[in-house]
């Protein structure tokens, strides 16, 4: 068995447009000479060369490589703008990074949730409100410890110096 690795990125839109497959062209926000002109043309022969739904993944495709080239010439931004808002939301891709997305800020609005209250019950208790590292220090027990064993240390009325050490920089032995 042999296997050939082909260097896309070596190649120029034109070499790789001549290979006469919508395949090749997927790669062309990696080739050499890829610009926001050429590869504006290299869509519109996608869109007149293919069904709607091979388009979609086509153009997909398409953002994902632009977006992974390191060289950081904002090809997925002239890719992107080339497909329709319905095409990239009918994407795979968009799609599955859509639901982390809702499910990220369900997760952090909860947090964010529980340390706005937690935080406020050590506001009462210092009769003061916390500095920024204090914040910042309940935060990172809330985050590591859970918000039990915070809320124990909190509101356990007979240990005064577990609820203050929440404000302290969080130790191995903590």
């Amino acid at each position: 068995m042999h296997f050939r690795i082909e260097p896309v990125y070596q190649r120029t839109v034109a070499e790789l447009e001549a290979r006469g497959s919508a395949f090749w062209m997927i790669f062309t926000p990696l080739a050499a000479d890829a610009d926001a002109r050429n590869l504006e043309t290299v869509l519109e022969d996608l869109r007149a060369r293919t069904n709607e739904r091979d388009f979609a993944e086509l153009g997909a495709a398409m953002v994902a490589l632009a977006d992974a080239d390191k060289r950081e010439r904002g090809l997925a931004d002239v890719v992107h703008s080339c497909l329709s808002r319905e095409i990239v939301m009918q994407n795979r891709i968009y799609r599955e990074g859509k639901a982390m997305g809702i499910e990220e800020g369900r997760v952090e609005g909860f947090a964010q949730g529980q340390l706005a209250v937690l935080a406020r019950q050590v506001e009462r208790r210092l009769r003061r409100p916390l500095r920024t590292d204090e914040q910042e220090q309940l935060a990172e027990h809330l985050r590591v410890d859970g918000p039990d064993v915070v809320a124990d240390a909190i509101f356990d009325p007979e240990s005064r110096e577990r609820w203050r050490s929440l404000l302290s920089p969080r130790t191995s032995t903590q």
